[in-house]
């Protein structure tokens, strides 16, 4: 069974690259790799969209509606691609927002 961090990281991985275009699919290792190493090389970039907006700085603790919330925001620097938002939103909440904004 994989980390839910891992599944999330695998799901961003998927989208940003594709299946493959029909030349020979990646694997959910190259997967998750991809996406994790994506995430990591843009973290400062999502962290200064993200933990300086006022709306994720008075989330509510509900954790289905703060990613509603901050899915947007997201968005907007993902050129508006709502599901990779969505999937960076979980990578954040499950790493943790106090401990992903810390450092900005």
């Amino acid at each position: 069974m994989q980390e839910p961090l891992d599944a999330l990281y695998g799901a961003a991985g998927g989208i940003l690259v594709g299946d493959g275009l029909g030349f020979g699919g990646r694997d959910e290792e190259q997967n998750r790799r991809f996406g994790r190493d994506w995430f990591e090389s843009r973290s400062k970039t999502l962290r200064s969209t993200l933990c300086g907006n006022v709306v994720a700085r008075d989330l509510s603790g509900d954790l289905a509606n703060d990613i509603l919330m901050i899915v947007p925001i997201l968005a907007a620097r993902l050129d508006g691609n709502l599901l990779l938002a969505a999937i960076v939103a979980g990578i954040v909440f499950r790493r943790g927002l106090a401990a992903f904004c810390a450092d900005h």
